[in-house]
């Protein structure tokens, strides 16, 4: 959900690139995706939470200056619709 975003969220991503590249492969980036505004609603049971756009935000924010390969991904948190919870 990203909500909020955190540095382990990005921490996540460095260490499979690394393990990636320990295994000669070559990664050209990566995304960090926020949830839908419904699906982080249903999962917080009606507490304050921050909206897309400005969890976004925060993760290009985030990313700006030291994980430029990392890009922040929007579709998700834009298109209405149900969306899967995975337990």
């Amino acid at each position: 959900a990203l909500c909020p975003v955190h540095i382990g969220h990005v921490d996540m991503l460095v260490r499979a690139k690394v393990a990636m590249e320990k295994n000669g492969y070559t990664v050209l980036g990566g995304w960090l995706s926020p949830s839908h505004d419904s699906y982080v609603s249903g999962k917080l049971h009606g507490q304050f939470y921050a909206e897309a756009k400005h969890r976004a935000q925060c993760v290009k924010l985030l990313l700006e200056e030291d994980f430029a390969w990392i890009k922040v991904s929007t579709w998700e948190c834009s298109v209405e619709g149900r969306w899967p919870d995975y337990p």
